[in-house]
């Protein structure tokens, strides 16, 4: 919850929004995927597809090109 809502300590209502926010977003992704509790936070469950892929915002910055190149985690020839 504090990393949530980027503060020091959390309190009750730090965990009320965030019961919030997850009852929303489960709302949203009803058909697409479920949103489960976890020990680490939450987890997106999806219904009919096999996995989840996240789209990342780009990174800006000296090895930003490096970091998209990577980012797919596929393997690639070194003399690329």
């Amino acid at each position: 919850v504090a990393r949530a809502f980027r503060a020091k300590l959390a309190d009750e209502s730090h965990r009320a929004r965030l019961r919030v926010e997850a009852g929303r977003l489960r709302a949203a992704l009803r058909r697409l995927a479920g949103v489960s509790a976890t020990k680490r936070g939450f987890a997106l469950v999806p219904r009919r597809a096999r996995e989840v892929v996240v789209l990342a915002p780009p990174i800006e910055g000296e090895h930003a090109a490096v970091l998209a190149f990577l980012a797919d985690g596929e393997s690639w020839s070194s003399s690329a």
